[in-house]
């Protein structure tokens, strides 16, 4: 029986590691949980091993704890459960999950890692829930340690001489600061502190009521300890610090402001940077492995996710039919087509047909962004945008080569960065807001760009080399997130705190394919889904004060004349932050549990860029929606009827907040749409 192996790393890869033991080579398979803590090549480590020999095989398994191990061999005691399913189980959720949805009883939960279905899945239920034993479970829920008797009693008497000596030193201080009494009559506690007496020992003489006041006792305690107060103002620490995040924020929107007007050269230069950087400077990794399960031939998109841009896609047309953009071309018939071009290309099997069917829906709202922008260089940059973007997708599946994918990687890679507008082409996607009608907007966001989120989502599944070096993308996702929330909160223009809001999104959604991991990959599909949803409600909530003239100047308590835009923008702000009951929920929770598996730095990055978020959005509520209305001279303009919500625009909001919600409070309506596994 091999215990465990000592010895230099040859080779690792997701799914095993080579070990040179005193010039023998063992192979040892491990979990992606194991994989996360090796060391690098050629470096010394040492495994933990279990040695599994049958008549026909002889593999050793090898975890990095004893936690892994143990749960390794739990699992396979349960009937169905083989060495392999065993290992898909550690590599899809981490121990202290696992012994939590065992010892709730989620079957759903437990059914979504890959290979285990309903009836496995309870027989784990039943079979290990009472072998953990309460101390397991309680130490899995809490995410605690529990503590022994000893070391029990040897904190409470470590907190009770800290006590003593914190008490002690709060004394001492009040007595060294006390003043020296003068000679005076006293008659009461106030008169007390009027002559400078000391701090306060019960000794005082009464007031003329005969008792010590509340405010007697306020003014010996406030005399001795002002100076304590005035270095302990929380309120002025907290004001410091938001005026120098707002400060921050206005000097990097003056920088980006630049870049906004520099748009079609840089974007141009930042892509062949990417370009470059991702074939030459920071290669990926060839392999055949995604998240410890090895990758199938072809797949498909989950019907979630083409469910959500199909929705939302009908929601703008409906939308458009009363709150087009003027002009003499309507924008329906461009809402129709792309619409349905989008949800056709994500529905076809064939790769070569979904390209097409996807890039001929983005270079229609080429046309209708050359007919509504005001100025020639917004359109410009949308082309510009759209022909690269396309440009590297095809010329991704001609060089695709499985045994060099450096191209096809570097390709894929500048595409997404691209079409997303991810960090440090955020810029274009900022220029054209105020170009574009909010419904036009919405479209290229909420479809257009989620129909190529699912391409890009498919295309890593086939070639898992796209993810590769992991760190890299990693922070380039939380770099997207952090810099567009920080440019949000102050943004007084609702059309460019939503295009922010969508990019510092885009940052979440390449956190759960780069996370390489099932919960953050079912994560980011639920997020999209989200996202389409959203964006389609949020723009189209825009519509009709966009439509009277108000978006033109600052608006003020827009919630009074458009009640039912205020409502759907609300639960639209909530979805797009994953608030419970929306069904943003189901996806950011995942989203923020990958990230603290990968690294606490990562997810504080995720978790300040939501604060942020949630700040811009109140912000934009209370000042824009819900702020005072306008006087009565003003609002001479907003009584016409162009002012006014047409019902179908209402009816379409209710209807989408509706599915945002049933979604998040029965997350099981999901599960009738099949939308499978990464």
């Amino acid at each position: 029986m091999i215990t465990f192996l000592e010895g230099i790393i040859e080779d690792k890869q997701p799914t095993h590691v080579v070990m040179n033991v005193g010039g023998v080579g063992y192979e040892v398979v491990i979990p992606l949980s194991s994989y996360d803590r090796l060391p690098g090549v050629k470096e010394t480590c040492r495994i933990l091993t279990y040695d599994h020999v049958r008549e026909d095989v002889h593999q050793l398994f090898g975890f990095m704890t004893e936690g892994e191990r143990r749960m390794f061999i739990l699992l396979m005691t349960v009937s169905g459960i083989g060495p392999k399913l065993a290992l898909t189980t550690l590599s899809g959720m981490t121990i202290r999950e696992l012994k939590v949805a065992i010892a709730d009883r989620d079957i759903k939960r437990l059914s979504s890692i890959s290979g285990i279905g309903k009836k496995t899945a309870e027989r784990m239920v039943v079979e290990l829930r009472d072998r953990l034993g309460a101390g397991e479970v309680l130490e899995a829920a809490t995410g605690t340690q529990l503590l022994s008797e000893p070391d029990v009693k040897r904190r409470y008497a470590i907190l009770a001489l800290v006590s003593l000596i914190v008490g002690g030193a709060i004394y001492a201080i009040a007595y060294a600061a006390r003043q020296t009494p003068v000679a005076t009559t006293v008659t009461s506690g106030g008169a007390l502190m009027a002559a400078g007496g000391g701090i306060f020992t019960g000794g005082e003489p009464l007031s003329d009521q005969g008792r010590l006041t509340a405010g007697d006792f306020s003014d010996i305690f406030l005399q001795n300890w002002k100076a304590f107060f005035r270095w302990t103002n929380v309120d002025r620490f907290y004001l410091g610090v938001w005026d120098g995040v707002l400060a921050f924020s206005r000097g990097l929107g003056v920088a980006v402001s630049w870049m906004e007007r520099q748009a079609l050269a840089l974007v141009v230069v930042f892509a062949a940077m990417i370009f470059v950087l991702a074939r030459w400077v920071v290669p990926g990794v060839q392999t055949k492995y995604l998240g410890g399960v090895t990758l199938p031939s072809e797949v498909q998109t989950p019907l979630m996710l083409v469910a959500g841009i199909g929705i939302a896609a009908l929601a703008l047309l409906l939308a458009s039919l009363v709150s087009g953009a003027k002009g003499k071309i309507p924008l329906w018939p461009c809402m129709l087509i792309v619409g349905s071009l989008s949800v056709a290309g994500l529905v076809v099997a064939n790769p070569w047909w979904r390209l097409g069917l996807l890039e001929t829906a983005a270079l229609l709202t080429v046309v209708r962004v050359w007919i509504t922008a005001r100025s020639q260089a917004a359109k410009l940059v949308y082309l510009a945008v759209v022909l690269i973007s396309a440009g590297s997708l095809v010329g991704s599946e001609l060089l695709y080569n499985p045994q060099d994918q450096g191209w096809t990687r570097a390709l894929l890679l500048t595409s997404v960065f691209v079409k997303l507008a991810a960090v440090p082409l955020l810029f274009w996607l900022l220029s054209l807001a105020d170009e574009l009608p909010a419904l036009v907007l919405g479209l290229i966001i909420a479809v257009v760009d989620m129909a190529a989120f699912a391409e890009f989502s498919m295309s890593v599944q086939l070639m898992p080399s796209a993810l590769t070096p992991q760190p890299i993308l990693l922070y380039a996702a939380a770099a997207t997130s952090f810099v567009a929330a920080l440019l949000m909160i102050s943004q007084r223009s609702l059309k460019r705190l939503l295009v922010l809001s969508t990019i510092e999104d885009a940052g979440f959604l390449l956190l759960g394919v780069f996370s390489i991991n099932i919960l953050g990959f079912t994560g980011a599909l639920i997020a999209a889904t989200t996202h389409a949803l959203a964006k389609a409600l949020l723009f189209i909530c825009l519509s009709s004060p966009e439509a009277a003239g108000e978006l033109d100047s600052e608006p003020l308590g827009l919630a009074i004349r458009y009640p039912v835009s205020a409502f759907g923008f609300l639960f639209g702000m909530l979805a797009m932050l994953g608030i419970p009951p929306t069904i943003g929920f189901l996806g950011r929770w995942r989203l923020y549990e990958a990230a603290v598996q990968i690294g606490w730095p990562l997810a504080a990055v995720f978790i300040v860029s939501s604060i942020l978020a949630l700040i811009a959005y109140v912000l934009a509520l209370t000042r824009i929606w819900w702020g005072p209305g306008r006087e009565p001279a003003a609002q001479q303009k907003t009584d016409s009827p162009e002012s006014k919500e047409p019902f179908l625009v209402q009816a379409t909001v209710v209807v989408l907040v509706a599915m945002i919600l049933a979604a998040g409070v029965w997350p099981s309506v999901l599960q009738m749409l099949h939308w499978g596994r990464p």
